[in-house]
Parts: structure tokens; sequence; C-alpha cells
């Protein structure tokens, strides 16, 4: 056990230093009229804001100036609750309640405790200072769509300006991305561009023509370029809207992306103090029904709520936490977002996920795609058309279990209902490597419709030979007479009781007839030999034999479909004839038939097939992966279609590397729902907080998911030591298979950026601090410790106190290349309490390394060399930590020093644990001290 007294001088510094920040959090707290005047961090609703500094007024510059994100609010939750595990005075505890009420009242917009835990979404970013002009026009169902899209402005030289005044407020301009010739995919300033082809129709799978942005000059008079610098201030009101573009050859009109901050009067809009904002492409108010959380926020937010619990008993905490944990269950199922294709209110494009397209029969034959006020794909031709489209790179996992969803509508140019066919390639790898196809003829309407189909009711559409299988579909018959054709859906068929699509002729009297073709496979003539189907009274199968005598077979009645074998021994020479002669007695059939007909023996007698000659296999296979979609429309007089969500449901899990476990960057939900998009972007080890799996309401419900997402912690350090040869940090991201992951690196490897560029060092120190806190809750919990976690702890904390104390400082930011640097300047205050709280954490958990002790004491000296003592009584900085501390600015709340919300957190949490490693032994339950 630890003898050390907690009087000693560095717990009393470190209880200083909690003390002084929390009245330099005091001083910060205020009502904030000008950003640019009034420092602020805290608004008197409690709310910690983004940055206490001013930073821009132009989303040109970078994000708002005042936003308030979730993550910040959540750590500073936790560093409360910590303060007081660790000196149990009352005042740290009613801080960490006020901050928790404050996230419900904002972040939840109101959202009441439920009695129980269930899915709610929170909102991640919320407007914390003073009210400020929105971007303008706003979407109010869809803010990502907000602002002026493919307005065309005149270009002389790669300058255009925008029209001042009513429509397009040129003098209020804010931001601006591009122009382009062709059309935006979806809705947004930041869309990609699709070009349009010479007949005026959009080609979905080639790019458009974009010029870049290269500088602008805002409502502020700011000549403002695309690296987020100001060139140039005082331009006059006549300059202000003007836009020069990166390649000086545009001239002409030219369509272009662009939004203003308009004032009240003119129809703009004020963003209220503590309001839901959305911020990227455009800074928009939004509706309640478009909140998006963060991932890591959700997961900081569980522990918090944990901690309150832990610390009070009382029940809605514990209704938050597990309110928390659901909804990270629900990030965790990665596939469940994914769709082949989906109704959509922003996009433009039919084609939103993966790698999708379309194509028709024949290929002279042009649809034209739109959406329609729904969101629904629409496809459109004139013409007799067989068009499909198709999705190759959406890769769910499953077995014969699953189900296909798809909503759809379609109607040919005379009122029919045209047929709808769906295939699918199935195979073992995510790749056209061992592929099988499977076809099912699905039913139809003129409205929008559901349809839930099994897989097992797809079939193979080949023999392992390669021979076509012949099931019925829209152009495998016709009829005469009254008959009545259409494609409908079977159930209950064969000896093992299968569903899919067959062929229903209704034939009222007995001089109607039906024909089976078989003009659409590779062969035209078919040995018949075998039928599988159902009538409801017996009907005559007519062939015509090698000589030109027609023969029937006599199909009895049936309760449902079944297969009934065609011997040639068993023909009966037919009364109608177009030869002439004596009738042969036995029939020559070895050619084969073009055709068969069905001859009603009774008046109304409904007939339908499903197969002839051999019945197709059905999907069984126990894991195979979607590695192609298709859903084809058959019509004969022009189509009129509808597609909305096609998707698999209940299909199998662990599809990615190390899922389910981890959690990915985004977790988007559609207007007014709680299901996500289909973009899922990189995991990073950062947004891991393992921490969510330790505690379970069922042995062995997230054991899974825990060793899932410490193998990736793990991994990612070994990647980096494999890479550039130092064992303690990760990688920086992982880049899964799948669609939105591969255009940033190779499928199923480490990288070291974000999206292309140099990755926020925070996340190095988050994932750390992180781990730890997960071991140290599976040691209170008596639970087994996976071996990766606590060498992943351990890895850390060796290369932290060499690479500490050869530089006098712990690591501040690594380069793209994976250098680590150590810069007085570059000081990071929250990385330097995730470090410290990490490292206490890992003690308590029982780690036993020697240098351990060294690196804590050497942690909070850290932490202490940039605590501002400024020597002025009442000076706005004292208490805060920080490298910037801008004292030529001021000292009072004009003073301009630089420091981030989330950064408060995350010391006090360092070094409230600091506090209780000073005071309890190694395993020790702090939540009982």
């Amino acid at each position: 056990m630890r003898s050390t007294m907690s009087t000693n001088g560095y717990y009393q510094n470190a209880l200083q230093m909690i003390k002084g920040h929390e009245h330099f959090l005091i001083n910060a707290t205020g009502l904030t009229e000008d950003a640019e005047l009034q420092h602020y961090l805290i608004n008197p609703d409690e709310i910690i804001a983004n940055a206490l500094h001013f930073s821009n007024k132009s989303a040109m510059q970078g994000y708002p100036n005042g936003a308030a994100y979730s993550e910040a609010q959540s750590i500073q939750i936790l560093g409360y609750a910590y303060c007081y595990l660790a000196t149990k005075e009352q005042y740290w505890l009613d801080r960490a309640i006020t901050m928790f009420d404050g996230y419900m009242n904002w972040f939840y917009f109101g959202q009441n405790i439920p009695a129980e835990p269930q899915n709610m979404i929170a909102h991640w970013a919320i407007n914390g200072k003073e009210p400020f002009l929105s971007h303008y026009p706003i979407d109010w169902i869809s803010p990502s769509a907000s602002g002026f899209l493919g307005i065309s402005l005149n270009y002389v030289n790669g300058i255009a300006k925008i029209p001042h005044d009513s429509p397009y407020f040129g003098q209020y301009l804010d931001k601006a991305t591009y122009a382009f010739i062709g059309h935006l995919a979806w809705q947004s300033l930041v869309a990609e561009v699709r070009h349009i082809d010479a007949t005026g129709v959009v080609d979905w799978n080639t790019a458009g023509t974009q010029y870049d942005v290269d500088w602008i000059i805002n409502w502020q008079g700011y000549k403002i370029n695309s690296d987020k610098q100001v060139v140039s201030t005082g331009h006059s009101d006549a300059e202000k809207g003007t836009i020069c573009l990166k390649n000086s050859s545009v001239n002409g009109e030219i369509k272009t992306n662009f939004t203003c901050r308009v004032p009240v009067e003119h129809g703009g809009y004020l963003i209220k103090r503590n309001e839901l904002i959305f911020q990227e492409p455009c800074e928009v108010p939004i509706a309640n029904g478009n909140a998006q959380q963060a991932s890591d926020a959700e997961e900081w937010f569980a522990d918090a709520a944990y901690l309150l619990y832990k610390i009070t008993g009382e029940d809605k905490y514990r209704i938050m936490w597990k309110t928390a944990i659901k909804v990270c269950n629900d990030y965790a199922d990665i596939d469940l977002t994914d769709k082949f294709f989906r109704q959509d209110l922003t996009a433009n494009t039919p084609f939103t996920d993966g790698t999708s397209y379309g194509y028709s029969y024949p290929n002279t034959v042009s649809v034209t795609y739109g959406r329609d006020a729904n969101g629904y794909i629409t496809i459109a031709s004139d013409v007799a058309v067989q068009h499909t489209i198709e999705q190759k790179a959406v890769w769910w996992k499953v077995d014969n279990t699953a189900n296909i969803v798809l909503n759809y509508a379609c109607v040919d140019s005379d009122g029919n209902i045209p047929t709808v066919t769906c295939t699918f390639k199935l195979g073992p790898n995510k790749n056209e490597e061992g592929v099988t196809e499977y076809s099912a003829t699905l039913p139809s309407s003129a409205s929008m419709t559901t349809y839930n189909v099994k897989l097992s009711s797809f079939v193979k559409t080949t023999t392992a030979s390669g021979i076509e299988y012949i099931t019925g579909k829209s152009n495998a018959h016709s009829s005469y007479g009254n008959t009545i054709k259409s494609v409908t859906w079977g159930e209950g068929m064969l000896h093992d009781n299968r569903a899919g699509g067959i062929c229903q002729a209704v034939m009222p009297a007995t001089s109607d007839g039906y024909i089976i073709g078989f003009w659409g496979l590779k062969t035209t003539k078919v040995l018949v030999n075998s039928i599988s189907y159902s009538t409801t009274a017996a009907v005559k199968l007519r062939i015509t034999d090698d000589d030109g005598w027609n023969w029937y077979w006599t199909l009895p009645a049936t309760t449902k479909v079944v297969t009934h074998a065609l011997a040639i021994s068993d023909l009966t020479i037919d009364s109608y004839q177009t030869n002439t002669g004596t009738k042969p007695t036995v029939a020559n059939y070895t050619l084969g038939s073009t055709q068969l007909v069905i001859l009603p023996m009774t008046a109304n007698t409904t007939f339908q097939w499903y197969c002839i000659n051999d019945v197709p296999e059905t999907f069984s296979d126990n894991v195979a992966y979607t590695v192609l979609f298709g859903l084809k429309f058959t019509s004969a007089t022009g189509l009129t279609a509808k597609v909305g969500d096609c998707y698999i449901s209940n299909y199998l899990g662990a599809n990615l590397a190390y899922t389910p476990g981890i959690i990915p960057y985004a977790n988007n939900t559609s207007v007014n729902s709680t299901v996500y998009n289909g973009w899922r972007g990189l995991p990073f080890p950062g947004y891991m907080h393992p921490f969510i799996w330790t505690i379970e309401d069922t042995a062995g419900e997230y054991e899974t998911k825990l060793n899932n997402m410490v193998d990736f912690l793990y991994d990612s350090q070994i990647a980096y030591y494999n890479w550039y040869g130092e064992l303690g940090p990760g990688m920086a991201a992982y880049v899964w298979n799948r669609w939105d992951n591969t255009p940033y690196g190779a499928a199923d490897s480490w990288i070291f950026k974000h999206w292309h560029a140099h990755a926020w060092q925070g996340y190095q120190a988050r994932a750390f601090s992180s781990a730890a806190r997960a071991w140290y809750e599976l040691v209170l919990q008596n639970k087994e410790v996976p071996i990766n976690l606590i060498k992943y702890v351990e890895n850390w904390l060796q290369w932290l106190y060499t690479t500490s104390k050869a530089n006098g400082m712990t690591v501040t930011d690594w380069d793209v290349n994976g250098v680590p640097k150590f810069s007085y300047y570059g000081f990071q205050p929250d990385m330097a309490g995730l470090w410290l709280s990490g490292a206490c954490l890992a003690y308590f958990a029982g780690c036993k390394l020697e240098t351990l002790p060294n690196f804590i004491e050497m942690s909070a000296g850290f932490i202490q060399n940039f605590y501002q003592s400024t020597g002025i009584g009442g000076h706005h900085m004292n208490g805060c930590i920080t490298a910037v501390p801008r004292l030529n600015t001021g000292s009072g709340v004009e003073n301009n020093g630089m420091f981030y919300g989330f950064y408060s957190g995350e010391l006090l949490k360092g070094l409230a644990l600091y506090l209780l490693y000073k005071t309890l032994p190694a395993k020790a339950d702090m939540y009982k001290k």
C-alpha cells in the first residue's frame, strides 16, 4: 500500500492548480455580447465553448467562433466528477451535475430523461456565445444542402462578382467553394460534380469540371484565400462579393457554389445562443430532427453519467449511462446504415452509396434519372426498355436466413405493371472470385411498396455446367384469347416449400391459350423433360416434335406447385395438326421446342409455372458476401419507376475488421430519424473508449466487442512500430475494406493521416488514457483483462517516460511521417492532462512498471510549468494552463489568451487522479473513497 501522505507538497501543488483553474473558469464565465471584445469560455447556462479566444467571423477562415461541442461538455462533467472523488467536496459534485444538466438541456435540446434506457440522439454542436447570422439560404429539411448552389456567375479571367441585394446578396458573401460545369451529385456546397453529355443527360459515371476558389472578398471587406488566411482587409463595399478562381482562364457564365450572411431585415436568420447548429459546409441552425452526435462524445458522456451514478446512486444517471451505451451499440453495427440504393431528400444523384450505376438494353435507349419530392429515385423512358441499376461495393455478410428489403414501384406507358427482377452475385470474399449469380422475379405495383424477400428464395441462374435455368419471367410467356397473364409471387412451392417468382395465366374459356416461350434464352430450343407448375384444373401442355406434329401431356390439377416429369412415352397425339397425312404413334422429339402451349380443359382455369426442366438451386450458403446487387425493370411500352431503400436485413456481423466493437467516425442520422446514413468514415484509435464495453447486464454480452476494440488499439501500436520503429504511439486510422474508406488508402491497412491530411495529435493521448480507463474498470469489475490491453498501455508508458525524459516534456505532436515533436509553444494542455490521467489509471489498475511513478510526477510537473500565475490580481488568465496566455492583450475579459474548452476537463481529470494517486493504493476502488 502506498504510504505517501496527502499533505505533501506535490499533492498541495496539484490541489492548488485545480482550485486556481476553477477560479479561472469562474472568471471566464459570462454572457458574450461581442466575442472580439469579451472572451468568455462558459456561458450563464453552463455551456462550455470550444474556445476562450476569438478566432474568426467568417466560415472561409474556419468553424464558428462561438461553437460549443458535446465533447468538451462531456469531458468537463468527467473532470468535475473526478475532482469530487479526489476531495469529497460537494462543490465539485455540484459543478459536475450543473454541467450534466447543461448537456441535457441543450445538447439533448430538452428531451426528457426516459423511464428506462432507450435510443436518444443528442446533437454535437450548439452556439455557445453571442447570436450570429446564419448562412443563407437555409435548408431546414437538409441543413447540409444550405447555401446558393449552382448559381450562374459571369467570369472574366477567372474573376466574378456576385450581384448585390436580392436574390443573391453578394455584399454579404461569406464563403465560396468552387465554380463548375456539370451537375451536382447531391445538394451541397462541396458536392461532387458529374458530367452532362451533349444531349443534356447527366453522365453519373463521369466527373464534371470543377474550378476551385482561390480567394473571395467577404462581407467584412476581407480578402480570404482558400488556405483560410486573411490576405488583406479594408476592401470597399463595391468589391464585396468578388470570387477569384485558381484557374484564371475561366470566362463566361459558370455555375458557382457560395453562401452569404444575410441580415434579418433582408430575410436572414439570427442563430440564438445555445441553438443547435450545423457548421459544415454551411453554418446554419437545424431542426431537432436533424440532430447528429459525435461518436467520441457519446462514449465520454456514457462514462460521465456512469461516474455520477456511482457517486450519487440516482437512477437518472443510470438511465442516461445505459441510454448512451445503447446508442454506442448502434454505432458499432457498421452495416446498420448501409443501402444498395436509398431514399434521400438531399441527393440529386440516384447513386449515393458505394459504386453504383445503371444501364439499358438495348443500349441505344436512354433513361432519365431524378429524385421526387419524397427523395425516391425516379427512372423514366419513353420507349420499351430493360433497365438495370446495380451496386457493386456494398458488401453485406449474409447467410440463407437474411432478407432483402426492397422499396419500389413501376408502371409502363399502357398502365401495365412491368416485370422486376432482382439479381445478386454472392461469393466467399469481397471480390468477383468464386461468385455465384442468383436471381428472383419479384412482385411489383404501380404504387410504392416495400417487399421483404428471403435470400433463400433466390435461385442460381445457371447449373454447375453453365446451362441456364428456365424460370418464370415476363419475357418468357405470351397468350391468346381472353387469357390474362402476369408474373406473381408464389409461396410454399415444391418439396422445400420455397418462395419465388412465378408466371400465371388465368384462362376464362377452353378456347383461350397460354404460351411459354424460350425466346430469351441463349439457346432458343429446349428439350422439355419436366415442369414445376400448379393448376386449378387439368390442362394440356402441347409441343411440336421434330417432324412438325403436335403432341401433348396432360397435367393434372394440383394444390401447390409441384414438379411433374414429362416422358416422351406419355405424349398423346393432338387433334389439332398443321401437318397432313397419317398421324404417327410415337413422337420424334430430340431437337426440343421453341415454345410450349398450355390449353385449358375446363373454363376458368388458373395455371402457374415456376420452372422448366431442372429445378434451380436456392441460395443456401452459411456465409457469403453481396458482391453485386441489381434491380431490373422490363417494360414493353416505356417505363416510369421509383426506387427507395434497398438493403439487407438480419445480416451477419463481423463483416469488417475489428467488428463488432469499434466505433466509426461518423454516425449522421437522416431527417427525423434515428437511422444513420451510409457514410461512416475511417475508424480512429482516438475515437475508441473501451470502457463502454466493460460493464455488462448479461455475462459475455460485450466480450467480443471489448476484445475487438482492444485489439484495434494494440494493432495500431504494432503497426506504428513496424512502420516507424518505436513502440508506443499508434497509427492514426484504419482503412476498412468498404466503399467509404478505400479512397483514403489500401483496404485493410493502417495509415498515419486523416482524410489525406495531418491527423490531430490529441487522438493519440485520448486512445492511451481511454485504454487505461478500461483496464481500471475491468479490475474493479473483477473481470479478466485482455492481455493486449495491458501491453498497449504499458508500451505507451515506457515510450512516454523515455521520450519525455530525453526531451524535457511530453510529446506535443507528430508530423505526417510519424515523427514525434516536442515543442514548448506547441504544448497541448489536453494531451498533458490525458498523459497524467492515463498514467494514474494504469497505476490503479495494477501496472507495476518501475518507471511509472517517475512518469506520473514528470507529467504533473509539466502541467505546472504552464500554469499561469501572472502576478496581476484579477488577471483574466490567472489559473489558466496554456502556453499562449497573450498577456499583452489585456488583463480583463478583453484578454485574448488561447485556451480550448476541451482542455479544461482533461486537465481537471488528470490533476484529480493525481490527487487520488497520492492518497490511495493500487487497485483501490476510488468510487468508495
